[in-house]
């Protein structure tokens, strides 16, 4: 059992734990569609939705759209998170 010293701060104690929560989630998240590759690229980002939509100029709601799977960016939008985001050309697995 550790026993805290009264000298000892809470960042003391805890910042030799680094714990990235993203990472984690990012490295869950399967990679087979468009959608969970952004979803992935998101979360390694540290971003959210809103964060990462107005990052490309697109709506919240198409970010949505894209991780459901429910529609897929177009080719244009697709080569602009490539070049922003500074990505291998073939990051989305897409024949040009």
């Amino acid at each position: 059992m550790y026993k805290v010293i009264t000298s000892d701060t809470f960042k003391e104690i805890f910042s030799p734990l680094t714990f990235n929560i993203n990472e984690v989630l990012a490295s869950t998240i399967p990679d087979k569609t468009i959608g969970d590759k952004i979803r992935r690229l998101r979360f390694s980002l540290r971003l959210t939705q809103l964060q990462f939509a107005k990052s490309i100029n697109r709506g919240f709601g198409t970010i949505t759209k894209w991780e459901q799977n429910l529609t897929i960016p177009n080719h244009y939008t697709l080569s602009k998170i490539i070049c922003i985001y500074n990505l291998p050309s073939n990051h989305f697995n897409i024949t040009w």
